[in-house]
């Protein structure tokens, strides 16, 4: 009985340390997946910060002629 009880609590220290490790990388996962979501937005922001300058420049050329 005690040999059976040693090992379910080695079984579950085991899962336990599993878990935990589990869990750290779903952080980790997570932290990267909002660094992505940032980086994004980011680039985002510039693309249509271009195309707006690039829609006034044609805009301006555009009332030249």
């Amino acid at each position: 009985m005690e040999d059976r009880t040693d090992r379910l609590e080695l079984l579950f220290e085991r899962f336990m340390a599993e878990a935990a490790r589990d869990r750290e990388e779903a952080a980790r996962y997570r932290e990267e997946a909002a660094r992505n979501r940032a980086e994004d937005r980011a680039e985002a922001a510039r693309y249509r910060a271009e195309a707006a300058r690039d829609r006034k420049e044609m805009n301006r050329r555009w009332g030249e002629l």
